[in-house]
């Protein structure tokens, strides 16, 4: 059954070219193309075929004897199209025509008309006078976690964590934060931690690592003042299980993380106290 489209097959088509082309995209051969599938089953009338199995067996190339009741690896690719996706547009893509989304619980894509904000108000994803306002109080950037098995399965659950900590930090208003797409594009261009933080204008960065151990997946996150690069806290973090069980796991991390390093209790904000000069009566 034909979908009724906003737009023509040809301007939908370019506006995927437009996205796949974009930083985020550009480095996730796999998530391109599930892009790419679901838009083309879609506009060939199709879309009541995107099942898990039909994207694991035609897009991850997965076995005909594969089970989405034990194995959520399609489930964790279109988690990360959907971050991927809503980085996209609130930030380079703010000014493209076209709109697309794939709402939560399905895989069928979503063709709007985009109403971006106007341009000379964007910076780094954020209008004029909220980055103004964030200059008033602490800036935090979460860089790209390290992957030190090199298994590309592995970058989409580390970014996965990134976007939920980061959607969490954004609770506390007496934080700012940079968007996860920015971290990427300044990390792509430099390789100098300290310059990163430079470049991005913030107070304290999060770095960290992941490693599968072959028995758990060990996730490390650290803290640093970019003031002087001295690292703050660093904690590890085990998980086992499957890939599923990793994601299911990261709610009750990211609360600790949260709980210790924001608020008005915090030690972000206890460092900041302590880097307040003393002055003189």
């Amino acid at each position: 059954m034909s979908l009724e489209l906003p737009f023509e097959s040809s301007t939908i088509n370019t506006q995927v070219e437009r996205i796949i082309a974009s930083p985020g995209f550009n480095n996730s051969f796999v998530i391109s193309e599930f892009l790419k599938f679901i838009v083309s089953e879609t506009l060939a009338g199709r879309q009541d075929t995107l099942k898990e199995y039909v994207i694991a067996t035609q897009v991850l190339k997965k076995k005909t004897d594969f089970n989405p009741q034990l194995d959520a690896i399609v489930r964790i690719h279109a988690r990360r199209l959907r971050i991927l996706l809503a980085d996209y547009y609130e930030n380079m893509g703010n000014q493209d025509p076209v709109k697309i989304y794939m709402p939560k619980g399905r895989y069928i894509p979503v063709f709007e008309v985009n109403h971006p904000y106007p341009e000379s108000t964007l910076i780094h994803g954020e209008s004029k006078d909220k980055r103004q306002e964030n200059h008033l109080k602490p800036l935090l950037a979460i860089l790209p976690f390290r992957n030190y098995n090199q298994d590309p399965t592995y970058d989409m659950i580390g970014s996965v964590f990134r976007h939920d900590l980061s959607v969490e930090l954004t609770h506390f208003q007496e934080l700012g934060i940079i968007s996860n797409i920015s971290a990427n594009i300044a990390s792509e261009k430099i390789k100098d931690i300290h310059e990163i933080a430079l470049h991005l204008g913030v107070n304290y960065i999060f770095t960290g690592s992941y490693f599968y151990t072959g028995k758990n997946l060990k996730i490390t996150v650290e803290l640093t003042s970019v003031k002087d690069m001295k690292q703050l806290w660093a904690e590890a973090y085990y998980l086992e299980g499957s890939e599923e069980d990793y994601v299911k796991g990261y709610p009750s991390i990211i609360r600790k993380i949260v709980s210790f390093v924001a608020g008005s209790f915090g030690l972000i904000y206890r460092n900041m106290i302590h880097q307040v000069p003393e002055t003189g009566h």
